[in-house]
């Protein structure tokens, strides 16, 4: 079945339903219709041959996404056109331009020649096959056509000869102003990069305006400002890279001309850089220095290092900054003020600031640990240039160049997710070059695409490739055959994997939704021999360690207007006669293990949201059943439902983070530990009396805080979570928390215990120790991250894409 937006590109290269068309009598041109605050514009002549070229000439990992994603189109607007499709698109010119539409947002205007358009047999089919509501309204005299199916929605205007397609009616106006007005005309503005010589038989043409880019881009800002303000590209391929070449003029702004004689400072790049970018400057006795700028990923937490490099050379300024330096291969703090001079001009001005010296360069830093990182990664050898696909893409550059940009850009891309899309993100490194010729800047723009993938996971000894994403933290328990690791995991097309201490599959099972649940293991037949069970958000299941689903499996969700929220596992007395507790929305319900309702349970109906399911604990030969709700109330149960003496308790503030059972020898010694909104901590008695309270520091009225519970429950750790930062016991660490990351708490004793967090985005997973000392180097991982620790070394067991590896680190 055709889809609806096929009619987004049936109108991009017009309908191929062939009536001539009456043509009016009119001097406009393709280009009078392109606003001039575009910031970028691709020029094809015969779209259709040009794409199967490019198709042709990459190799088969290539933007492979991408092409998949084109040919599909190209084949659904094909067969609507009645295998037609050829008929309009050669000899015809397609101009696709994008402009800025919201501060994170970019809209296409897509324009092409329409005289072989038969716009009202469009207008039919769009209604009468893909149900389009289709509206027309005048703007300056002209018509625009609305189209819309409840989903998707684009305007249109056919100018004269011209037809042009946006998602956002505002650029259909602009289209309309422009052509009626030539000093609103991109192409009337910039006549100049139009009389250059451009080469034919490549893929196109592309303009970039990167003065407006830069307003998009408001961390990296400081290299749009080093480059023109708009770039006519040739776009053409060659030995798999990506290059665009072409001139811009060279303004007033600009320094004369100095070039780099050699790219030897990007032999010093970490192979974990992110941007780097370097120019020959000059300083106030007009003496010329190289100067680069590098920003690179932490090895310990996600905050990027920033560092800027001086080329040793005999100038005085230079020397004053070695003058600061004690001894080598130290770092020490900056006291010259010259130095702010220099480092203002490139757009880095700090208060503070610290240098190290080695052979060929002085290193400069606002941060300590940044120099101290570089200087472990100088110290390894841990180059970039040491990764082929980088050294390989470093020999494609060009020497003796002006200005050079150097793009980590899958890196890069992680800033900015709303230029995500089936392009960019196959784009691995990215390359800008600036070279004056005769008064204009000669601009060179390489990139490629990483051939694989999959990124690999550092370090692994042991992995498991799934048929699909993983997105579920590894479940790990030890076999009742040989008490050896087992593990069990769970992908995005729902199927349960139980794999074996080599990662080796030993089952696999369809499941209805993703596990939402914990895995828990227990003996149902008390026979010695272990089963799983944990639940989705209709059902709960049960296999033993062949894949066998236990009788009586599935349990479907006894809410039968709700889901499954939430379970836990309770075995009053060891008896192995097991009761599962589940929480759905405001009901909390008890089932024996074949699925029977229990008295007291069917449901138990609280006054707000249950935060987890009911946890059973057991104290003295009695029965306590913990319910916690939103609203800050704690309620401690018997095994029928009924409340003990001093039940419920109204906290002040609501809860969200789970309660902390803190159990001793005795009643009067035990405690339920609660953490609320506000940082207030409770210590609560099994009598109901709140003994005493602790409030967090709270930085800001945005501060979260959580409670971390150790997977064997014998412990907990409280973080106070702010934007930029994550605080404990009065300690802190510059942490971005701009989105939401997952937090563990990991405890085995003897000081050791640490905190993961796992940016699921970035897919990295950091490792801190209670003083925020780093535990581990950052890891490649997206879930929680699961680890077990036996005879000194921990096995860390992560997930990326598709893969599930486990990492051995000895303590």
């Amino acid at each position: 079945m055709i889809k609806k937006s096929i009619i987004f590109f049936v109108i991009v290269f017009g309908s191929f339903f062939i009536y001539q068309k009456k043509l009016k009598n009119s001097n406009l041109e393709i280009w009078d219709l392109v606003p001039a605050k575009s910031i970028m514009i691709i020029e094809i002549n015969d779209p259709l041959d040009i794409w199967n070229k490019f198709s042709s000439s990459v190799n088969e990992n290539q933007f492979r996404d991408f092409r998949k994603l084109i040919d599909k189109n190209i084949s659904k607007l094909n067969s609507f056109l009645n295998n037609k499709l050829n008929v309009l698109v050669d000899n015809n010119n397609l101009i696709v331009s994008v402009s800025k539409t919201s501060k994170e947002g970019f809209d296409f205007l897509i324009t092409s020649n329409s005289k072989n358009l038969d716009f009202q047999y469009v207008l039919k089919k769009a209604k009468d096959s893909l149900s389009f509501d289709i509206t027309s309204r005048d703007f300056n005299n002209e018509k625009i056509y609305d189209f819309s199916d409840g989903t998707n929605f684009f305007s249109v205007t056919i100018l004269n000869d011209f037809i042009s397609v946006s998602k956002n009616t505002l650029l259909i106006e602009d289209v309309i102003r422009t052509s009626q007005n030539k000093n609103l005309s991109f192409k009337n503005i910039n006549q100049d990069l139009f009389n250059q010589v451009m080469v034919q038989n490549d893929f196109g043409n592309i303009f970039l305006n990167f003065t407006e880019l830069s307003n998009s881009f408001e961390n990296h800002k400081y290299l749009f400002d080093q480059l023109p303000k708009i770039t006519f590209f040739d776009f053409n391929l060659n030995e798999n890279n990506f290059y665009l070449s072409g001139f811009s003029n060279i303004s007033e702004e600009y320094e004369s001309s100095v070039k780099i004689e050699d790219n030897q400072m990007m032999r010093i790049l970490p192979n974990n850089t992110v941007v780097f970018n370097n120019s020959i400057k000059t300083n106030q006795k007009n003496e010329k220095y190289e100067v680069g700028r590098l920003t690179f990923l932490s090895n310990y937490s996600n905050v990027v290092n920033e560092i800027i490099i001086f080329k040793k050379t005999d100038n005085s300024i230079i020397e004053l900054i070695k003058n600061e330096v004690d001894e080598k291969d130290k770092i020490n703090k900056l006291k010259n003020d010259s130095i702010y001079l220099m480092l203002r001009d490139l757009e880095y001005e700090h208060k503070n600031l610290y240098v190290f010296e080695e052979a060929k360069y002085l290193i400069i830093s606002s941060e300590y640990n940044s120099l101290k990182e570089y200087i472990e990664t100088k110290n390894a050898g841990d180059y970039w240039r040491k990764d082929f696909n980088f050294s390989k893409f470093l020999s494609i550059m060009n020497k003796n160049q002006n200005k050079n940009i150097l793009i980590n850009f899958r890196e890069f891309l992680k800033n900015y997710p709303f230029i995500r899309n089936a392009f960019s993100k196959e784009v691995d490194m990215l390359s800008i070059q600036l070279s004056d010729v005769n008064n204009k800047y000669y601009t060179t723009l390489n990139f490629n695409s990483h051939s694989t993938e999959y990124d690999q996971v550092n370090n692994n000894i042991l992995s498991f490739n799934a048929d699909n994403n993983l997105i579920l933290k590894p479940h790990i328990f030890l076999s009742h055959v040989n008490n050896l690791p087992q593990v069990i995991i769970n992908d995005e097309n729902n199927f349960v994997y139980h794999l074996d201490n080599k990662l080796k599959e030993i089952w696999r099972d369809s499941i209805d939704s993703e596990i939402i649940s914990e895995i828990f293991t227990i003996d149902y037949y008390n026979n010695r021999k272990k089963q799983i069970l944990f639940a989705t958000k209709n059902k709960v299941y049960c296999y033993d360690r062949l894949g066998n689903i236990l009788p009586g499996f599935p349990i479907n969700n006894p809410h039968l207007s709700g889901y499954i929220q939430d379970i836990n596992v309770i075995d009053y007395d060891n008896s192995k006669r097991y009761r599962i507790s589940i929480s759905s929305e405001n009901k909390a319900f008890l089932i024996d293990k074949y699925g029977k309702k229990l008295k007291g349970w069917n449901p138990l109906i609280m006054e707000d949201r249950i935060i987890q399911a009911p946890k059973h604990f057991r104290l003295n030969g009695k029965d306590y059943i913990l319910i916690s709700l939103e609203n800050g109330n704690v309620y401690l149960k018997n095994r029928r439902g009924f409340d003990y003496d001093g039940f419920p308790l109204k906290l002040e503030n609501n809860l969200s983070e789970e309660i902390y059972i803190d159990l001793n020898q005795n009643f009067r010694n035990s405690n339920l530990i609660a953490l609320d909104n506000f940082g207030l901590t409770y210590f609560i008695g099994l009598d109901g009396k709140i003994k005493k309270q602790n409030q967090i520091f709270r930085r800001s009225r945005n501060s979260n805080f959580k409670m971390l519970v150790d997977p064997l429950k014998r412990s907990y750790h409280i973080l106070s979570v702010d934007e930029n930062v994550i605080y404990n016991n009065e300690k802190t660490i510059n942490f971005k928390n701009d989105r939401d990351f997952d937090y563990q708490f990991y405890n085995f004793g003897e000081d050791d215990s640490f905190t993961i967090i796992t940016d699921p985005v970035s897919k990295k997973s950091y490792s801190f120790d209670t003083n925020f000392n780093t535990k581990f180097k950052n890891i490649s991982n997206q879930n929680r991250i699961s680890i077990i620790k036996s005879k000194g070394v921990y096995s860390l067991y992560a997930t990326f894409n598709n893969t599930i590896s486990m990492i051995e680190i000895k303590n």
